[in-house]
């Protein structure tokens, strides 16, 4: 049974998640390597949350049941190595937020526009008269909002900092916008754009290709189908580097990031 929740890191994603945390009656430990906020500092021992700055002590952290890790900080950061190999999970702040909701939930994520697209999906909804909120890469995260308040449904803008380390975490509803090569700046790890069961029903729109030598699910308007090869209109003829369009993923429904040697 999970008792301790160590959150790593203490700006939006990380207060959220420490919040809904000591809601639900967590003991909660905030360590952030930089100096945490005067203010989210304030709210910390307003709600009895022992927290630490400037430093991630390892002898406080491995007594943890569960660890959260904030989308900022890197899988190869000496911390995220510790604690892989005392094998402690680690999940994400929109993993934990997901498992105290019962919401619709819509997930917006791609290179560009998910802002512009979360918010016309959430102006669309609010205007219908449906009790919703918009929470995740934009405002508040999606634990400060649940912790908040809860809405009937919830539009969330996730990068893909965000769905990393996720484990259930299952929109109803799940939109990508595209993808670009400038996406995998940062990352560690070449990615492989199939998808998998995780998800709902899956729209993909304007896909750019990253390696023309991985598998592609690419069967437009219709159940997904592993195509192997270039991207293009009929699977890996015709090639292109770049495919516009929407192509819905029925069969598979999450995109997946493979390490590769």
């Amino acid at each position: 049974m999970i008792k301790n929740v160590t959150i790593l890191g203490a700006r939006e994603s990380g207060f959220g998640a420490a919040m809904l945390a000591s809601k639900k009656g967590y003991n909660v430990f905030v360590s952030d390597i930089n100096q945490i906020d005067d203010n989210i500092k304030l709210l910390f021992e307003e709600n009895s949350i022992e927290y630490e700055e400037n430093k991630h002590s390892i002898d406080k952290i491995q007594s943890s049941d569960l660890i959260i890790k904030s989308p900022g900080i890197p899988n190869s950061a000496d911390i995220i190595i510790k604690i892989k190999s005392l094998e402690i999970p680690i999940i994400s702040e929109i993993e934990f937020a997901s498992r105290f909701t019962n919401s619709f939930l819509i997930a917006v994520t791609g290179s560009n526009g998910k802002t512009t697209t979360s918010y016309l999906i959430y102006h669309i909804l609010k205007s219908s008269g449906f009790n919703v909120g918009i929470a995740g890469n934009m405002g508040k995260s999606f634990s400060e909002s649940i912790s908040d308040s809860q809405f009937e449904y919830y539009v969330l803008e996730v990068s893909s900092f965000q769905l990393d380390h996720i484990v259930k975490f299952k929109p109803d509803i799940s939109i990508i916008t595209n993808i670009s090569e400038e996406q995998t700046s940062g990352i560690d790890v070449i990615f492989d754009y199939s998808v998998d069961t995780n998800w709902g029903p899956l729209v993909v729109s304007g896909v750019t290709t990253l390696l023309d030598s991985y598998d592609i699910i690419e069967l437009p308007g219709e159940a997904a189908i592993g195509c192997s090869g270039n991207w293009g209109g009929s699977c890996g003829k015709n090639p292109m580097p770049e495919v516009m369009g929407s192509y819905t993923a029925v069969s598979y429904t999450h995109l997946r990031a493979h390490e590769t040697d």
